[in-house]
């Protein structure tokens, strides 16, 4: 039950995240503040991460396959998420007065590191909770069937 909790936050807190910074990508395109924003592709792994996640907590697509996708979307998409922050960090020109503010970058991928860090340790405990689950119910079914 606490990890069921646990899956739930951090399911949310990728959509929410993935998502908000999904809308700052584009808007940076459409403005033409920094019109090739890797996070228009980028923060789409956090944000359908959680959504798979939130399929799984209710049940839906509970296969072997969909649950390692997830854990692989959730992993991947802190990844590139860090990424994506320190190259733009790395790019940053700081004579350039409409360039993105050096620090902000650098916090983010901080933060996304650092929490990235938790909510994939928890992604992985949430995928071995739910395989052994899948695996269990398979011996359970095997051994009412002989």
């Amino acid at each position: 039950a606490k990890l069921v909790l646990k899956a739930k936050v951090y399911n949310a807190l990728l959509v929410v995240a993935g998502g908000l910074f999904w809308v700052l990508a584009l808007n940076n395109i459409v403005s033409g503040r920094a019109p090739q924003d890797g996070g228009i592709a980028i923060f789409l792994f956090p944000f359908f991460a959680g959504v798979t996640g939130f399929m799984l907590l209710a049940g839906k697509q509970k296969t072997s396959c969909f649950i390692k996708t997830h854990f692989l979307l959730v992993a991947f998409g802190v990844f590139f998420s860090v990424v994506g922050f320190v190259g733009g960090a790395i790019g940053n020109d700081p004579n350039d007065p409409d360039a993105f503010n050096l620090t902000f970058l650098i916090i983010m991928a901080l933060v996304w590191a650092a929490l990235g860090a938790v909510v994939t340790l928890v992604a992985w405990q949430f995928r071995n909770a739910l395989l052994e689950e899948i695996s269990s119910a398979a011996v359970a079914a095997d051994s009412s069937a002989a």
